[in-house]
């Protein structure tokens, strides 16, 4: 429990319902489970990049720790060292169902991808406009490549 020994008050249900009028704050509202009144706050969109950096970072319960019927982790020997060093040729690829790509106009000059919004493998990357340019073109060539690598297979029979 954050600042106080009070348990948090349950939100039943959170609503974006618009900016402020100079634009730097969004107005949210929350029906909590112990008033019928909505009650409305105005927080500034600065604050809500944080908020969203947080979610993204925190672990559900059952992350943090293994299922009670699952394996144990192996343990390391003393003659195994510390930690291995993560394999820096080795990298975890996966292939997205879904993408979007957007600005962070007016506020950020950054060109936001994500993949596979609003799923728990979520990941996003923002480009600045040089790097989201070089991004385009590279992609480009590899998929040209791609294209050209399938012309060049014999057909199978």
């Amino acid at each position: 429990m954050t600042g106080s020994n009070l348990p948090p008050i349950e939100i039943l249900d959170f609503k974006a319902e618009r900016y402020s009028p100079d634009g730097k704050a969004i107005v949210v509202s929350f029906a909590t489970k112990y008033s019928a009144q909505r009650r409305s706050y105005a927080l500034p969109v600065e604050s809500l990049y944080g908020f969203i950096a947080d979610l993204q970072k925190l672990q559900r319960p059952s992350e943090t720790a293994p299922a009670p019927d699952a394996p144990a982790a192996p343990s390391k020997s003393k003659t195994e060292g510390p930690t291995a060093e993560k394999d820096s040729k080795r990298i975890n690829v996966r292939v997205p169902k879904k993408w979007m790509l957007r600005t962070g106009l007016p506020d950020h000059p950054l060109v936001i991808m994500v993949f596979d919004p609003q799923t728990e493998q979520q990941a996003g990357f923002a480009l600045t406009e040089k790097a989201a340019r070089e991004m385009a073109a590279g992609l480009t060539t590899q998929a040209n490549s791609l294209t050209k690598g399938e012309a060049n297979k014999p057909k199978p029979n």
